[in-house]
Parts: structure tokens; sequence; C-alpha cells
């Protein structure tokens, strides 16, 4: 039995920065949510993003959202009872002090001079947007600059700074444990390579059909359609597979 989905945001449950959010799929999700309460069959439906957290809340109160969410790469949690903001545990003091001088130093070397822009609202880990479209780029110039206790992720349109030890798969770990599901119980829909630490942790892989050629090879399903149709679809699938498990 699936419990919990775990779904990435950009890509999956919207179609990504700078577009237009699909309402209709918004409250599609919210109604699976609502159902969950009281059928067993139907999965709750929470976040694993990178998104920061204010952006994260918004979205969940959109779906209905009651299991806790993730934010900024598992470096944060969201709960909604009792409602409240965490730092994975691995993130202490050193660790915050740490990152937010290497933040000061980044921004007087790429923000300053014009090579990158910040996703604003991020308070434990960061995201970079290259000025000129080349993410590879950048992602080699903030590598050089780092040291073991951080790392840095290339995306698509972006690139994530990380303190070491803390991502969506970190998280994913510490989410399952705080709500006493086994990691076996949930499924994670993801789309991009980013994506694969979590996705290959938990009991069920999935994917739109947007996905990368990397998620897609991973994932135990690829929905035929893309972004939040595509999470819809991954849905209804896991709704049909557990009342079959519970019929037999």
């Amino acid at each position: 039995m699936i419990r919990l989905v775990l779904a990435d945001v950009d890509g999956c449950l919207t179609a990504g920065e700078g577009r237009p959010i699909d309402l209709d799929v918004l409250a599609a999700v919210a109604e699976v949510n609502r159902s969950s309460l009281v059928d067993e069959s139907v999965p709750a439906v929470s976040l694993c993003t990178g998104r920061p957290a204010p952006y994260v809340e918004v979205l969940v109160q959109e779906i209905a959202g009651y299991r806790p969410s993730l934010f900024e790469n598992g470096a944060g949690m969201l709960t909604m009872q009792p409602y409240g903001f965490r730092a994975h545990p691995r993130l202490d003091d050193t660790v915050v002090r740490g990152f937010r001088a290497t933040m000061d130093e980044l921004d007087e070397a790429l923000v300053r001079t014009g090579r990158a822009t910040w996703q604003p609202g991020k308070t434990w880990t960061t995201t970079l947007y290259p000025a000129d479209g080349d993410v590879h780029a950048l992602w080699l110039a903030v590598r050089d600059r780092l040291d073991e206790r951080f790392y840095v992720d290339e995306g698509v349109e972006c690139i994530n700074l990380m303190p070491a030890g803390i991502d969506k798969g970190t998280g994913v770990e510490w989410l399952a444990a705080d709500i006493g599901l086994g990691l076996d119980e949930i499924a994670g829909v993801g789309d991009a390579d980013s994506d694969l630490v979590f996705l290959e942790r938990v009991g069920l892989a999935a994917c739109p059909a947007n996905a990368t050629a990397g998620v897609r090879a991973r994932a135990g399903w690829i929905a035929p359609r893309p972004f939040g149709a595509g999470l819809l679809d991954v849905i209804d699938r896991i709704v049909t597979t557990n009342r079959r498990a519970n019929a037999a």
C-alpha cells in the first residue's frame, strides 16, 4: 500500500518556473487529499521540492495538504498540524554560519558582478540563476569556490548550493521517520536528475512524461501526460493498485 505521494513541484505539480500554474490540477490534488482522510486506498499528497518555504506553504494550502512537505531540497520541513517550519537535524549552528559566509562570498563574486541572480526566500540552501543562461558555466564557477562542507547541484535552469549531507533523499528519510511511515509506503514523483536521490529511496518511483532520460530510466512507471496532469495519472494508478491490494 502506498500511503503518501511526495511530488516535486516544478515539472511535476506545475509546469515550472515562470509558467502559469494549472489551478485545475491543484484543485484535483486537493480533492485527493480530502479523499485520503476517509478512504485508505487513496494516498495523501505532499511536496518534496527545492522551492523556499513561503512558496511551498501556499501550494500546500492550495492542495489541502496535511502531511509534512519538504522544502529547500530536504533542508526544511513544513508541518501543518502542528503548524511550523523545522530545519534538518544535520543543520547545526556551525554549518549554518559557514553556509551564510559562503553565500556572502558568492554574492560578492557572482551576483554583484552581474553573472547570476539569487532566488529569494531561502534560509538553509540557495539557488542561483545564470544571467547569460549558461547553467553549466555557473555550476563550475561556484563549485571551484566551495570546500568539503558544501556541494552544488546543476539543474536545468539553475544551480542549487547545499550543505554536505543534505538533499531530497536524506529529507525523505527524515520525513518518513517523523510520521512513522516506511519508505516502501511512499511514492516519489520527480522529473529532474536532482530528484533521483529521493526516487531511489522510496517504494515507488514515478514521473510525468516530461521527465529527463535519467529519471525515466529509474521510474517504475512513466505517466502518459506531462506536468500536473502526469502527477494525477500517477495518483490514479496508485489508487487502483491500492484497491486491488485491499481486495486481495
